[in-house]
């Protein structure tokens, strides 16, 4: 039988590991030279793993929970026999669930094979006496406890994992580095920055976090921002920070477009009457002449400085020479229905959409000038020469006339 049957009941009728000196119970079924046999999961990992079956490492056999011993040691040590990390079962899955370590509730009776101090697991036996008799043999005194292997670091007592190191240690070893104490000062020193005028502690190499950094990237040493006095706009009245030229954001962009910090764009192109400067043909035109926007900070929910016409020139890309010029040509009226143009809101621009098909033109697809009935009529009829014959063909014809 290939693989393993786990068998949740901790091992049917009781059987122990068959594994080399091996008391614990056994949990999966393997074959192994065409013979079933009970193995703990330790060993079935060694036959997963294709090895051969060997003792199985077991740290400290016996050992007392840490608790009340090495953890929260102002409380009453625990009686049960550790499982993992030190810990008995009870006070591990508390620290796995992320609770308060606190003491169990119930009394653990001492095993009761002469002279073994060991806590009782089952049957009134300890777990190593329990396995004795599981596997029929006669009760024997257990072997004396393992001494745990501390990392060989002076004054580090952190429990050995390789090398005669702790974990810690032992990847500053891999790292090439000194060692040195775990937890040590550095980084957390309490001495200040070797930098003159500087409060903050040191962190390494004599210096703070921020001037260490300046050293590691081989800049000069200056004083920290947050030590350096912060310097308000030189206009008078202004407390913002300063941005750039000396002055705040605010005055540093009108100081670099006008040339001047205190240019107010509202106070030069908007006049007490309310009527605004268009930049483009600088004529000073009504609020309404301006088209609106809504979500506009401006009087009116304006657009921006640019008035209707112009906004639609620009947005199809001819001058007002140009646009004057259409007119003069049109003599003033709409290319299709020859009505008079007002040059107001009724006034369109028709280009290809073919070339463009956006609202936006290139300049170089300008048809004419039309009135807005006949730019929407345009529109409708999807700029189809054919669809408009056949339209003015329905109208002639006074409606639809079937063919006799």
């Amino acid at each position: 039988m290939d693989g393993s049957a786990r068998d949740l009941s901790a091992g049917q009728g009781g059987r122990i590991c068959d594994g080399p000196e091996c008391g614990v119970l056994g949990r999966e079924v393997h074959e192994l030279n065409g013979t079933m046999i009970w193995l703990c999961r330790a060993h079935a990992r060694q036959i997963k793993a294709g090895k051969a079956l060997q003792p199985a490492r077991r740290i400290n056999p016996g050992k007392l929970c840490d608790f009340g011993r090495e953890i929260a040691t102002d409380m009453e040590p625990c009686q049960r026999e550790a499982s993992t990390r030190g810990l008995c079962k009870g006070h591990a899955q508390q620290k796995r669930a992320g609770r308060p370590l606190k003491p169990l509730e119930g009394q653990v009776e001492a095993c009761t094979y002469t002279a073994c101090e060991r806590p009782s697991h089952s049957a009134g036996l300890c777990k190593g006496h329990y396995a004795q008799k599981a596997r029929g043999k006669e009760l024997q005194p257990l072997k004396a406890i393992t001494v745990i292997r501390v990392c060989t670091f002076p004054d580090c007592g952190r429990p050995h994992s390789a090398n005669g190191l702790c974990d810690s240690h032992d990847y500053q070893r891999r790292k090439n580095q000194e060692l040195r104490p775990i937890g040590s000062t550095f980084g957390k020193s309490k001495d200040p920055c070797a930098q003159p005028e500087c409060t903050q502690l040191k962190w390494a190499k004599g210096l703070c976090r921020a001037h260490y950094t300046q050293q590691h990237r081989g800049q000069p040493l200056r004083p920290r921002r947050q030590d350096v006095e912060k310097k308000l706009c030189q206009v008078e009245g202004c407390e913002k920070p300063r941005h750039s030229r000396g002055y705040c954001s605010t005055h540093a962009r009108r100081f670099e477009k006008y040339g001047d910090p205190l240019f107010n764009s509202r106070e030069e192109h908007v006049r007490d009457d309310g009527w605004v400067l268009c930049r483009l043909c600088e004529k000073w035109k009504d609020p309404g002449d301006y088209p609106v926007q809504g979500i506009s900070r401006r009087p009116g929910r304006r657009a921006g400085r640019l008035c209707r016409n112009c906004r639609s020139l620009q947005r199809h890309s001819i001058t007002p020479e140009r646009f004057e010029n259409l007119l003069l040509m049109q003599d003033n009226s709409c290319a299709i229905c020859r009505a008079t143009l007002s040059r107001g809101p009724d006034t369109h621009i028709d280009h290809d959409h073919n070339c463009c098909p956006n609202a936006n033109s290139c300049g170089r697809c300008i048809r004419g000038i039309l009135c807005g009935n006949c730019n929407k009529a345009l529109g409708l009829m999807r700029d189809d020469a054919n669809i408009l014959l056949s339209a003015a063909q329905y109208l002639a014809n006074g409606g639809f006339r079937p063919n006799s």
